[in-house]
């Protein structure tokens, strides 16, 4: 291999190992990722399954520490992992929070990956509601609460399904498409 590899494997595999190292050192159940059905949370996606992947060729080659940490974050002390897939899919819950604002493409997009997939419009509703009450003005924009909501998802998940602890909120910039489009052409 030339070094040209070398730095695209670990451009590649630097931030799943990172993730990895974040969610082991937390001792947190998972990752909750807000889905935007664009490239940059798709991409945030696919860098869990690829830490997912690292983990299990990990415990397949007999790393008992970190089968121990996988053991931990999912709550099963009888816990094994089988692929990548099952893994990420125990690690990684992903939420597409819809408006009346979203375009059919967008959903497509998203319900491509979805676990959860509220629609936040009463939300959006009730906290411009109290915040004109409280400041006698009306936004004149679109409140952006998706992450708010996310927290409480990241909160709340885990103990929606029986299991303990939190989720860990991963975000991605809001990268407009044309410009990522552009520097792969």
């Amino acid at each position: 291999m030339t070094s040209y590899d070398y730095n695209i494997i670990y451009i590649c595999l630097g931030p799943a190992c990172w993730l990895w190292d974040y969610l082991r050192r937390s001792k947190q159940g998972g990752f909750l990722l807000p889905l935007s059905g664009g490239v940059d949370s798709s991409a945030v996606a696919c860098i869990v399954y690829s830490m997912c992947r690292l983990v299990c060729q990990a415990v397949d080659m007999g790393n008992e520490e970190v089968l121990r940490d996988v053991s931990q974050i999912v709550g099963d002390e009888s816990y094994v992992t089988t692929t990548p897939n099952e893994l990420c899919n125990r690690l990684l819950t992903t939420c597409y929070m819809a408006t009346e604002n979203s375009s059919a493409e967008t959903r497509e997009r998203a319900s491509m990956l979805y676990h959860l997939t509220p629609t936040i419009d009463t939300a959006v509703k009730a906290v411009i509601g109290i915040f004109t009450s409280v400041t006698g003005k009306v936004p004149q924009f679109r409140a952006r609460l998706r992450m708010v909501i996310a927290y409480l998802f990241a909160q709340l998940s885990l103990w929606t399904r029986g299991l303990p602890g939190g989720l860990l909120v991963l975000g991605s910039a809001n990268v407009d498409e044309r410009l990522y489009q552009s520097f792969i052409y």
